[in-house]
């Protein structure tokens, strides 16, 4: 039920490549310049966006000063609702997103506005390999608005984005009346020091953990590696899968019809590639 709103991330992307704008991260010959690119991911700490540099409240719109993040108004399913949504930034590591849902709403996700970064090379289509990297972690802080149906998450792609063949994989920071999709298939698991329970399609193209017994993680830094590594030993995953894209946002299903407010401190993601190689996107 996720697919739609990544192939929306997808073509907005690549829409930004076919319009002669360099995407941040993505270089026709040579997907590993997000080294280059760099920035200093404590140069913000745990800060609240007060003073946005970048507001939009245009489904789709993606903020690309920020080298190598994507900030994306992402609304992939909100027509047909009365869903509005304003996105403001202050950099990748400091942003919020104003939502208004009606009361009453199915249990459709309308909106997943988010963080980005891209290691699927949109030009050539290569994608590094998970085997290539002997690290890859993650810190984050978000905050919920504490009213209506939502989930904070991450939400990964493997083997492609929102292709044929690609995965899906979610973990799930906080939750608020959601049900992923599928079924769940682990109960207890452990990872960067966490306990989730892990729920999985018949085939495996998506995969979400979530905090068992209702808990909430609402900062830390994550070992996402850990947890692929899992999915490959569980025989969730192919051991020659590659890394796409990893984004961390908020899935609104509704507000209740309020104005809810979610806030994201603190961000950054950092993969270490072996020998010598460093896709370091702070």
């Amino acid at each position: 039920m996720h697919s739609l709103r990544r192939i929306v991330t997808a073509i907005g992307a690549l829409s930004l490549a076919l319009l002669g704008t360099a995407l941040p991260g993505v270089v026709a010959d040579h997907p590993h310049a997000l080294a280059a690119t760099a920035v200093d991911a404590d140069r913000n700490g745990d800060s609240t966006c007060t003073a946005p540099v970048w507001t939009s409240s245009t489904s789709g719109d993606l903020y690309t000063a920020d080298t190598p993040y994507l900030l994306h108004n992402n609304m992939w399913n909100a027509e047909g609702y009365d869903v509005s949504q304003t996105m403001g930034v202050c950099d990748h590591a400091s942003w919020y997103v104003d939502v208004t849902t009606p009361a009453g709403t199915d249990s459709a996700v309308k909106t997943y506005p988010n963080v980005h970064v891209d290691y699927h090379n949109w030009s050539t289509g290569y994608e590094p390999s998970l085997s290539s990297f002997n690290k890859i972690t993650s810190t984050y802080a978000g905050q919920g608005a504490g009213i209506g149906v939502y989930n904070i998450a991450y939400d990964i792609w493997l083997n492609g984005v929102a292709s044929s063949g690609s995965n899906e994989v979610m973990i799930w920071t906080e939750n608020r009346g959601q049900t992923p999709a599928g079924t769940k298939v682990g109960w207890n698991v452990r990872l960067s020091g966490r306990t989730w329970d892990l729920w999985a399609s018949s085939s495996n193209s998506y995969l979400a953990f979530v905090p068992t017994n209702g808990q909430s993680y609402p900062s830390g830094t994550l070992d996402l590696k850990a947890f692929f590594d899992y999915l490959i030993r569980q025989g969730r995953l192919s051991s020659t899968s590659t890394l796409g894209q990893v984004d961390y946002g908020v899935e609104v299903v509704s507000t209740d019809g309020q104005t809810a407010r979610f806030n994201c401190t603190n961000f950054s993601l950092n993969a270490h590639q072996a020998p010598g190689r460093l896709l370091d996107a702070r």
